[in-house]
């Protein structure tokens, strides 16, 4: 009986345990990301104004590059919110979304994402994840829009 006793002790001691180191995490992530939120803010900013300037192969390849230049999860995150926030200010790219799954098909997707980082001769999951969203501002309303805005100018 004492050994049961004792059992349920140290379960109770270890569900504590996972509790607090839980919510200490889930405290640190919102301060992190409250810190870093100017920073982001900025590269959202920046990626919007060299949007204006460039088509999608460049926020692209200016994705990559950064990417390519700094490494890690922090550095990985600014390419990706650039990449986000450079695609819907940027002009329509010539072949940029041909063959882009619906981003219904999760499989699909992936495969064409892979298919494409492979093109590019890029083997990172940074490049996996940039065509993701390639993928998904191919399906977006604005891209159409845009698409058809640039047929009937031209």
């Amino acid at each position: 009986m004492n050994n049961k006793s004792s059992n349920k002790k140290v379960v109770l001691w270890i569900i504590l345990f996972i509790i607090v180191a839980g919510f200490a995490g889930c405290v640190g992530l919102v301060r992190w990301v409250k810190n870093s939120a100017p920073e982001f803010e900025e590269v959202m900013s920046q990626a919007q104004e060299f949007g204006k300037q460039t088509d999608e192969n460049g926020c692209l390849q200016q994705a990559l590059s950064s990417q390519d230049e700094c490494q890690g999860f922090r550095c990985n995150l600014k390419a990706s919110i650039f990449f986000s926030a450079c695609l819907p200010a940027s002009k329509p790219s010539n072949g940029f979304c041909d063959h882009a799954p619906a981003g219904n098909s999760i499989k699909k997707q992936a495969e064409w994402s892979l298919a494409k980082c492979k093109q590019l001769k890029r083997d990172d999951q940074m490049c996996v994840q940039l065509m993701t969203h390639v993928s998904n501002h191919c399906n977006s309303e604005l891209r159409r829009a845009k698409t058809f805005e640039n047929i009937t100018v031209n």
